[in-house]
């Protein structure tokens, strides 16, 4: 499956389109862009999980999910090990280890508190991702709560949530298989007409609640199972194939309602082409990144390799950013309904290197992406305890 990809050492231009984008060029040595700005570290150097040398309000602990709100630039960190989420108030322009203002799911921001005090609308544990709906509410993926929580503005310190999905009320947390309940979801987000799309990792699936949505409704789609009540690691066998799934972890919709999929088990990314009006209640995907088919499951390195890939994003253009979390590095693929071999990668020198890293140029384990309206890109770099904001990347 390997496929040579390697670069030369000279500089190419790249052109990287993102959403809310005009389009535009960048310069640069292929995979060495350099970060602007980062929080959680004092310095572009330090990766230390709760930095000492930073406040409390101003420390991250593998972060994971990172949301931007397209309307007023607030940006959202999910905490992930300080079972928090944190808000500054803008995006675009927070200065280097600039503190939070606001925290979800913790009474205030002092950190090493455990996620043993009961499950309320206000507690949250280990987040994984956010998202922002049309109309600036804040939705939360509470994986170790096996829910989804919504946080309607203006956000406050230690507010309660107002909706719930995936339990049945705000103070159970049962990691179970139906239309109603969730085990560990790790990603969501919305297609045009506000439904709601979750990665239900640990039952293997993708749910689809339908708008208007209201408290612990039930899916009226799943993608990944032959039904509603069935979790299974490629539906139990130990084979991969287009209508299974294995640990997935993010998604990314476009506005034609494609959908695609990263999945950590089978180390790669799926696509769909609409699958919310497909016609088919058991739904199979048309296109495979980061594999030679739809029944390999294997690790692997350059330009048509991923190895336990964790998010995913599109750019205005239709470009899928994935985030190659095991490979450290972020993969750019132009024109995805049509190639699955990726540009451009960010965060190595070129596509046959994996060594994580940590400059304001390298990546240890990237997880969240986000573009926000002004081409910034942000990238949650977990095992660096870091969320690094790269400026106008066009």
């Amino acid at each position: 499956m390997k496929k040579s990809a390697a670069l030369s050492s000279r500089r190419a231009l790249v052109v990287l389109t993102f959403c809310g984008l005009s389009a535009g060029a960048i310069l640069a040595t292929q995979g060495q862009i350099t970060a602007d700005a980062e929080l959680g570290q004092p310095s572009f150097t330090s990766s230390t999980c709760d930095n000492p040398s930073l406040s409390p309000s101003a420390q991250l602990c593998h972060p994971v999910g990172v949301a931007v709100n397209s309307a007023n630039g607030l940006l959202f960190v999910a905490d992930g090990d300080n079972n928090r989420g944190l808000i500054w108030p803008s995006a675009s322009s927070f200065t280097n280890a600039e503190a939070a203002s606001v925290v979800l799911g913790q009474p205030d921001f002092n950190i090493g508190r455990k996620c043993t005090g009961g499950t309320t609308a206000s507690t949250i544990c280990d987040p994984n991702s956010a998202a922002f709906d049309a109309n600036g509410n804040l939705w939360v993926t509470d994986t170790d709560g096996d829910r989804i929580l919504r946080f309607s503005p203006p956000f406050t310190n230690n507010m309660p949530a107002d909706m719930v999905i995936g339990q049945r009320n705000f103070t159970t947390s049962i990691c179970g298989v139906d239309a109603q309940t969730l085990c560990h979801p790790r990603d969501l987000g919305f297609d045009a007409s506000g439904n709601l799309w979750v990665v239900d990792s640990d039952n293997n699936r993708v749910l689809v609640f339908l708008a208007p949505l209201s408290n612990s409704e039930a899916a009226s789609l799943v993608i990944g199972q032959p039904d509603l009540k069935s979790k299974h690691c490629n539906r139990g066998t130990h084979i991969p194939a287009a209508d299974t799934l294995c640990g997935p972890k993010g998604m990314a919709l476009d506005s034609a309602g494609n959908l695609w999929v990263a999945e950590d088990d089978n180390s790669r990314v799926l696509e769909y082409d609409d699958p919310l009006h497909s016609g088919s209640s058991d739904v199979s995907a048309n296109l495979v990144y980061g594999e030679p088919d739809f029944s390999t499951a294997a690790c692997n390195v350059g330009a048509n390799g991923v190895c336990h890939p964790d998010h995913v994003a599109l750019g205005r253009a239709g470009q899928l950013i994935i985030s190659d979390s095991d490979n450290n590095r972020l993969l750019v693929v132009d024109a995805p309904l049509s190639t699955t071999t990726a540009g451009a990668v960010i965060g190595q020198p070129d596509f046959t290197s994996n060594a994580p890293t940590t400059m304001a140029s390298g990546f240890a384990g990237p997880k969240g992406i986000k573009v926000d309206s002004s081409g910034n890109l942000y990238v949650t770099d977990e095992d660096n305890n870091r969320l690094l904001r790269f400026d106008k990347v066009e």
